[in-house]
């Protein structure tokens, strides 16, 4: 098999009571987290299916929708045992999505898609849950979201068959809810504790910071360089494919120890994107440079974003990450909805404008990357008491063959221990949790 990640031996995985193999937490969180991903934006996040559907309604479902999503975030984020309150919030989404997708009127599908929004945040919020206990969340995350916006891609690219849009999109958005209804159903683990001190509500200030400068810049270059092209020729051509190849190689390969550098990387990729827009007003050169940076710094910004969530997930908990996904949701929704109601803004449309905006993303990104190194996102997470001991092997300098005799458990449910200690402490591997220890006093 091509991926290495998903290469796990078929037998000898034995973990302990109640706790699910490597394997199944593996293909689960890729199955849900592709199902989710598709259903999200395929359908209510501005999706091909909702635009066949609705036509020019389907922008005023997405912000009601995008709301509804807010609330939801903080709502079943405030309170673990409310966020796992059973199948209920994930099973009414099938209903929902099934009347949605026979375009009521709209008196009907506005209120439908607020409780659609309100329900899938549950969900969301399930599946980081379940990426806590994947050996690689962000090579979960990577190819789940890749997959379900190549998938989406070409759902778009008939934009001239909004019938045939509606009939697969549709096949296709009801079958992801079911799946992902399925798959994201609690498996009862107790949740891990948290100190007092790890008990936040707030994300890190340079993490809204962030999303800020990245989303609401990225935004109105993209809303600008939609002018420059008809939507059809950009859909054939460049399309999505810049953002998706960025977000799958950020979200999958850049270790936690790199988060620091993408979001520098970041700020700089869109802010020669904007210097590249400024430069169309003034020489004869192609949209298609501009909106290749623009789309690949989205997509490194999005898998900073998401890598950052399931980090503040696992050492701060369920609420710290609700409230940084609804601050990402209302800044993205909240730009596009300022672009759409001001066609005529002047901003960016100008090449000082661009200029402008390159400038300030060029000295922005090194300060908040300073702010980031200052204040981590990851305060360690406490460890379970079989990841205690495994730690305390690994430190005394005991092989993977020697902790399974003295634990007596399989090899493999120790490296599935050993992945939890080295994500929950931050390092990339075990040399390196050794010698961060070893020079603590």
């Amino acid at each position: 098999m091509f991926i290495p990640w998903l290469r796990i031996p078929a037998r000898g995985v034995h973990a302990e009571p109640g706790t699910p193999s490597v394997r199944a937490v593996q293909w689960q969180s890729l199955a849900s987290g592709v199902a989710l991903w598709t259903w999200l934006l395929g359908f209510f996040f501005f999706g091909p299916v909702l635009g066949a559907s609705f036509g020019a309604s389907a922008n005023v479902l997405a912000y009601v929708f995008a709301a509804g999503h807010i609330v939801g975030l903080v709502f079943w984020a405030a309170d673990s045992r409310r966020g796992r309150a059973g199948i209920a919030p994930l099973a009414a989404l099938i209903p929902l999505t099934l009347v949605e997708l026979l375009a009521p009127p709209l008196a009907w599908a506005v209120p439908l898609a607020a409780i659609g929004g309100f329900a899938s945040a549950c969900a969301v919020l399930r599946w980081l849950r379940m990426l806590q206990r994947a050996p690689r969340p962000g090579l979960a995350l990577a190819l789940a979201a890749g997959l379900a916006n190549v998938f989406i891609w070409l759902l778009g690219l008939p934009v001239d068959a909004p019938t045939f849009t509606r009939l697969a999109g549709g096949i296709l958005v009801v079958l992801a809810i079911v799946v992902a209804a399925v798959t994201l159903r609690d498996d009862g683990a107790p949740e891990q504790p948290l100190s007092v001190r790890e008990r936040r509500w707030r994300p890190p200030l340079h993490l809204l910071l962030f999303a800020v400068a990245a989303y609401v810049a990225g935004g109105v270059l993209f809303g600008t360089l939609s002018a420059f092209v008809p939507a059809q020729a950009v859909a054939a051509w460049i399309g999505e494919g810049p953002y998706i190849l960025t977000f799958v190689a950020a979200a999958g390969w850049t270790r936690p120890a790199g988060l620091t550098s993408l979001q520098t990387w970041t700020l700089a990729v869109i802010g020669v994107g904007a210097v590249c827009l400024a430069a169309l007003y003034l020489l004869p050169w192609d949209f298609a440079l501009a909106w290749t940076l623009v789309m690949a710094g989205l997509g490194l910004a999005d898998a900073y974003y998401w890598r950052s969530a399931i980090a503040l997930f696992g050492s701060r908990g369920a609420m710290t990450a609700g409230v940084a996904l609804a601050w990402n949701v209302f800044i993205v929704s909240g730009t596009a909805l300022a672009t759409q109601l001001m066609p005529g803004l002047p901003l960016a449309r100008t090449p000082i404008a661009g200029a402008l905006i390159a400038l300030l993303l060029f000295a922005l990104g090194p300060w908040l990357s300073a702010a980031t190194a200052r204040r981590p996102d990851e305060s360690p997470r406490a460890l379970t008491r079989s990841e205690a001991q495994v730690l305390d092997l690994l430190l005394q300098g005991l092989t993977d063959a020697d902790i399974s005799e003295e634990l007596h458990i399989s090899r493999n449910t120790v490296k599935f221990h050993v992945r939890n200690v080295l994500r929950k402490t931050g390092h990339a591997n075990r040399r390196e949790l050794r010698r961060s220890y070893a020079a603590q006093p």
